[in-house]
């Protein structure tokens, strides 16, 4: 009996912690680069809802499709008309991004988030590097965190956008942010 209650724990500990592994996976994203990600969940947005999403190199989250590369500064929503080129996206950092030998584009999940982050990008034509992700839940819910920005040569869009034609949307703009008027990451 003992042996059975202690292979009885034994499985609902393994099972525990086996749901909560995290999986990795890194893309090599050129400039002005994407990856498909395919979602582990139903992501709720703007009354759509997505099973795939585009990860860009420029600071952008699509989830429409990958016809624009989000090139190469960032804009400012409330100015780009009946233009659909931007619907139901996340803009954590938008700006002119490029990767080199030092960066990392990378997703992370577990089935209940999806985490995209920029790690060590550089800001094109500079030596400015910034660190940020995105991510976003079965919920809707969506976070932001910063631990490292340096921009000083590209306008920069930091929000949401669903349909802009419906000016329902979340829309933060700068012309240009610095890491003192970021929010700090928790």
């Amino acid at each position: 009996m003992r042996q059975f209650i202690l292979g009885l724990l034994l499985f609902v500990a393994t099972s525990c912690f086996a749901q909560n592994a995290t999986t990795t996976t890194y893309y090599n994203l050129s400039d002005d680069g994407y990856a498909q990600v395919n979602l582990p969940f139903t992501f709720p947005f703007y009354g759509r809802s997505f099973t795939t999403s585009f990860f860009f190199s420029n600071g952008v989250v699509g989830f429409l499709n990958a016809n624009y590369s989000w090139c190469c500064d960032g804009q400012n929503l409330n100015n780009v008309g009946s233009n659909t080129t931007f619907n139901f996206a996340i803009m954590p950092l938008w700006l002119d991004l490029i990767g080199d030998s030092q960066s990392k584009f990378f997703t992370q999940t577990d089935g209940s988030f999806m985490r995209y982050t920029w790690q060590n990008t550089k800001e094109y034509g500079t030596n400015n590097r910034n660190t940020f992700s995105a991510e976003i839940r079965p919920t809707g819910a969506i976070q932001f965190n910063y631990s490292q920005v340096n921009v000083t040569n590209h306008n920069v869009t930091v929000g949401i956008a669903g349909d802009i034609q419906d000016r329902k949307s979340t829309r933060l703009n700068s012309s240009h942010v610095s890491e003192s008027r970021m929010p700090s990451s928790a």
